[in-house]
C-alpha cells in the first residue's frame, strides 16, 4: 500500500511537472504570437513595425533566439508571394518559398475561407462561423500569425529547432524536473521520429 501511494504521488508529480513545461513552452509561442500580429495596414512596404516588434521582442523575450526568420505573405491572384524580412537594412525582401516552408504555402493558398455561412438562408451577420488553424507548424517548426482582418496577409515566424533543442528545452526542464528533492526526473529531448 505504502509502495502503490508512493507512485501515485510521483505520478501525479510528473503529470503537474509535464503540464506545466508544456504551458511554459507554449506561453513563449501564445507571446510571439500577440506581439507579431499584424493589423490589416500591414504591408511589405511598411517594415518598420516588424522591426520593432522584433527588437521588442529580443529584448523582452527569455528565449530571444527563438525567432530564427521574419516572413510577411501577401495573397496575390490565387497564390502568395514571400517577403523575407531583412534586420541588417529593416526591409522586406521578395524571395522564392524555401523548401523547408513549402508546408506553409500550401496550407495558405488551400485555407478554407475565415468565415462561412452556418445555414444557407438565414440573414446575413446572425449566421456566421468563423474558422480557425492552429497557427503552430511543429514540423517546420513555425508560425503562421493572420492579420487582423482575414485575407490580408500573415506573418510567419520561423522558429530556430536548433535553439529550441539545445537551449530552450533543457532550460525549461532544468526548471520543472531539478535534479534536487524527493521526485528527481531525468529528462532528455528525443526525435519524435
Amino acid at each position: 500500500q505504502v509502495s502503490a501511494a508512493e507512485r501515485d504521488q510521483l505520478r501525479q508529480s510528473l503529470d503537474r511537472r509535464a503540464r506545466e513545461f508544456a504551458d511554459d513552452f507554449d506561453r513563449e509561442l501564445g507571446r510571439a504570437h500577440q506581439l507579431f500580429r499584424m493589423d490589416a495596414a500591414f504591408s511589405s512596404a511598411a517594415p518598420d513595425r516588424l522591426a520593432q516588434r522584433l527588437e521588442e521582442w529580443h529584448s523582452a523575450s527569455r528565449f530571444a533566439g527563438l525567432i530564427k526568420t521574419a516572413y510577411f505573405v501577401a495573397p496575390v491572384n490565387g497564390g502568395v508571394t514571400l517577403w523575407q524580412f531583412m534586420p541588417e537594412t529593416r526591409t522586406f525582401e521578395s524571395v522564392e518559398w524555401p523548401a523547408s516552408l513549402a508546408p506553409a504555402r500550401d496550407r495558405l493558398i488551400n485555407a478554407p475561407p475565415h468565415t462561412v455561412p452556418a445555414m444557407p438562408g438565414l440573414p446575413t451577420g446572425q449566421n456566421i462561423i468563423t474558422l480557425t488553424m492552429s497557427p503552430v507548424m511543429p514540423d517546420i517548426p513555425a508560425l503562421l500569425i493572420a492579420q487582423a482582418q482575414p485575407g490580408r496577409g500573415h506573418i510567419v515566424l520561423e522558429l530556430d529547432r536548433e535553439f529550441i533543442s539545445a537551449s530552450v528545452l533543457p532550460t525549461l526542464a532544468e526548471v520543472h524536473f531539478p535534479e534536487t528533492g524527493t521526485d528527481r526526473y531525468r529528462v532528455s529531448v528525443v526525435d519524435a521520429q
